[in-house]
């Protein structure tokens, strides 16, 4: 004989039950918030976390709106039944973390078609946990090339057309370096 608590469970998992939509779509907005989230957090600009919180909704099923703001995330998730809104935690800071934007890139863009939530969130535990991990002498570095780069561009003094290549050239350099250091 089976008790109620399986009865519910099994109830939960017949299609077309509102209340098991209501659970995916709240594993859906935890996702979609916490990867926007991480995204802002490791510096990618609004239009960037926009765009890749709507496609990984779009490949679970979701339509989504995104308001970003120094604060948080609020993300509004609709499909064809009901709609979802859920603010995200607090962003303590902003840093620049090409590695970790590399590897949400990689969530977004590189999961199977039918991505699963539970795999989906294991990864974005790993990006999250593993912090930042330039060595200080090189984010001294990069900000003492970048600062000499923008003093030398407004200086009255020496070669102004060589210091926006240099300054672009130095960054494009780190961009492509720094996500491939682990």
């Amino acid at each position: 004989m089976r008790n109620s608590h399986q009865d519910v469970q099994a109830a939960l998992k017949r299609p077309g039950n509102m209340q098991a939509e209501l659970h995916a779509a709240n594993d859906v907005a935890h996702v979609t918030l916490r990867l926007g989230r991480l995204m802002l957090v490791n510096g990618a600009d609004t239009a960037r976390v926009q765009a890749g919180v709507a496609t990984l909704a779009r490949r679970l099923g979701y339509q989504v709106q995104l308001l970003v703001h120094a604060e948080g995330l609020l993300l509004t998730l609709e499909d064809e039944h009901s709609f979802r809104t859920k603010l995200s935690h607090a962003i303590p800071g902003i840093t620049v973390n090409m590695g970790a934007l590399a590897a949400l890139d990689d969530i977004i863009w590189k999961t199977s078609t039918v991505p699963d939530i539970e795999t989906i969130d294991r990864q974005l535990d790993v990006v999250e946990r593993a912090g930042n991990r330039y060595p200080h002498w090189l984010v001294a570095i990069g900000m003492g090339v970048t600062a000499a780069s923008r003093r030398g561009c407004s200086a009255a003094h020496g070669p102004s057309s060589a210091c926006p290549c240099w300054s672009a050239s130095s960054a494009c350099c780190c961009a492509s370096v720094l996500p491939h250091r682990r």
